[in-house]
C-alpha cells in the first residue's frame, strides 16, 4: 500500500506550483519518482514525467509493460524499445509498429519472451536468425513461423531438441523424418 501512496505524491508534487519553485519541486518529484522501482506508477504519473525519457527509461527497464503509460513520442525511442523488451519482450506489442521490424528489438525481445514473435512483421517470420534463436528457448514458437522455416532442417531440429511436441508445427516432409520422430519421442 506504500507505493500507492507514494504514486498519489509524486502527481500531488508535480501539479498546483507556480514559478522558480516549481522547477525545483519537480527535480525532487523526479528524485522520489526515480526511487520508487515501479515501473507501473508511470500510469499514475504527472504527464510530464510519461515525456520524459530519464524517467521512461527507469521504468520501462523495471517493468517493459509500463511502456504502455509512455507518451507515443517516446514509444517511437529506440533506447526506450529496446529496454522495454529486454524486461518483458511482450512489451513488442505496445511499441510502435516500426519495431515490429527492427531486428535488432525483435531479436531482444524474442530472447525474453520467445512468443513475442507473435506481434512481429511478416517479414521477419522468414529470419532464420531469429526464429532459431527463439525455437531454442522454446520450440513451440516454430509455430509462428513462416513455412519456408518450417521446412529448415536446422530450425526444426532446433525447435524439436527443445520440445518434442514442435514437431507438430514442421512441414510434411519433416514431420516424416525417422531421426526427427526419434528425437520427438524421446
Amino acid at each position: 500500500m506504500a507505493v500507492r501512496n507514494d504514486r498519489s505524491d509524486v502527481k500531488q508534487t508535480t501539479t498546483g506550483f507556480r514559478g522558480p519553485l516549481m522547477v525545483q519541486s519537480l527535480t525532487s518529484a523526479k528524485s522520489k519518482f526515480l526511487s520508487l522501482q515501479d515501473g507501473y506508477a508511470l500510469e499514475h504519473a504527472d504527464k510530464s514525467f510519461q515525456k520524459d525519457k530519464e524517467i521512461v527509461l527507469a521504468a520501462v527497464m523495471q517493468n517493459g509493460f509500463a511502456l504502455s503509460y509512455v507518451d507515443k513520442t517516446l514509444k517511437k525511442d529506440k533506447e526506450i524499445v529496446l529496454a522495454a523488451v529486454k524486461n518483458d519482450g511482450r512489451a513488442l506489442k505496445l511499441a510502435d509498429k516500426s519495431f515490429q521490424k527492427d531486428k535488432e528489438i525483435v531479436m531482444a525481445a524474442a530472447n525474453e519472451f520467445p512468443f513475442s514473435l507473435h506481434f512481429v512483421d511478416k517479414t521477419l517470420k522468414k529470419d532464420k536468425d531469429i526464429f532459431l534463436a527463439a525455437v531454442k528457448l522454446d520450440g513451440l514458437v516454430l509455430e509462428l513461423a513462416d513455412n519456408s522455416l518450417k521446412k529448415d532442417r536446422e530450425v526444426v531440429l532446433a525447435a524439436v531438441n527443445q520440445n518434442g511436441n514442435a514437431l507438430e508445427y514442421a512441414s510434411e516432409e519433416l514431420k516424416n523424418d525417422p531421426e526427427l520422430q526419434k528425437i520427438a519421442l524421446g
